[in-house]
């Protein structure tokens, strides 16, 4: 269905924008929500933003399960502290053999191309009850922070410490600055994309990086589910960004995109199958036995050649301030 009176809020463009009805399907409501895709940029938005975006989080949502006893792993943070030293700032031959023993750890990539090291001050926006942080910490980095309006309450375990505060409050607590602030599949929940690029902005150092993992709309699976594409996740994600609205996003706010790695999983496949079967979200582990091994496989399969092709449905952003960016290359 075309749209012609409602504007993109991402790039504010009006031509053959289109709307869809999209049900809820995480938690089985089936209640259905209506999105925009703007005909320029590409980005999907949920057409009506709520006054209140906590109602759509309960207690049982899954970022909010509670990670705290992992902390306390002494025999983990042994193994992690000495994997992560010797694998940072490069993949060296002991990381290489190692990945032979044990699944790598995936943030030791960013931390990789960002520069972070184990005593880098690094900051997780809509961070939920900390897992990332709390892995990292095992890993041997020394301070982690992480900011949630939507926690039951602030966490502090060895290496970190978690606010149950906004983003903006948290910046308007001026704060130290950090080399690497992260936004993990949180970026596509909140309600304004510029504010929140430029409250993130302010809470980095001049030579920081900014991370932003998200499902991208410009992808296979979202082609061919439709309405049943898994990532919808209506109402939850209030955005669902393609490459040229999250290069507007960045040339808006100062930023420059440095890297863009596809980094889709086959489960968001499968769940996208699930869903096309009308089988909720919270269904999931009743499901995945209807799955036969030769499914999965070609899942895996097909999504290994989509995230080659930059077609998977999810992707990490990394970005600097452009105007860092512009005085490296002049002196260079």
């Amino acid at each position: 269905m075309t749209s012609s009176e409602r504007s993109c809020r991402v790039c504010g463009n009006q031509a053959e924008n289109q709307t869809f009805h999209v049900r809820e399907m995480l938690h089985g409501t089936r209640e259905e929500y209506e999105y925009l895709q703007c005909g320029a940029c590409g980005c999907l938005q949920l057409a009506d933003l709520p006054e209140d975006l906590s109602q759509f989080y309960p207690p049982d949502y899954c970022a909010y399960k509670d990670y705290r006893g992992r902390a306390k792993n002494i025999l983990r943070r042994v193994i992690d502290t000495l994997y992560v030293s010797a694998s940072l700032p490069r993949e060296g031959i002991a990381t290489r053999l190692m990945n032979r023993l044990r699944p790598p750890l995936d943030y030791l990539s960013w931390a990789r191309f960002t520069g972070a090291t184990q005593s880098s001050r690094i900051l997780d926006v809509g961070c939920g009850n900390g897992k990332l942080l709390i892995r990292m910490s095992l890993g041997g980095f020394r301070t982690l922070d992480g900011v949630d309006p939507f926690i039951r309450e602030d966490i502090n375990v060895p290496s970190v410490r978690i606010r149950k505060i906004g983003l903006r409050e948290y910046v308007e607590s001026q704060p130290e600055k950090y080399h690497l602030v992260m936004l993990h599949h949180a970026f596509e929940h909140v309600p304004d994309p510029v504010e929140t690029l430029l409250d993130a902005k302010q809470l980095m150092d001049d030579d920081g990086f900014l991370l932003i993992r998200i499902p991208v709309a410009d992808c296979y699976s979202r082609e061919h589910y439709g309405k049943n594409w898994y990532s919808w996740d209506a109402p939850r994600h209030t955005y669902l960004h393609t490459m040229k609205s999250m290069e507007y996003l960045a040339r808006k706010t100062g930023f420059v995109i440095r890297k863009v790695e596809h980094d889709a999983t086959f489960h968001q496949l499968q769940n996208s199958e699930m869903y096309s079967r009308n089988i909720p979200g919270n269904q999931h582990h009743q499901a995945v036995g209807d799955f036969s091994r030769r499914q999965i496989r070609e899942f895996k399969a097909l999504t290994r050649e989509l995230n080659s092709q930059q077609r998977g449905e999810q992707a990490a952003f990394f970005l600097q301030k452009a105007e860092f960016a512009e005085t490296s290359r002049r002196a260079a």
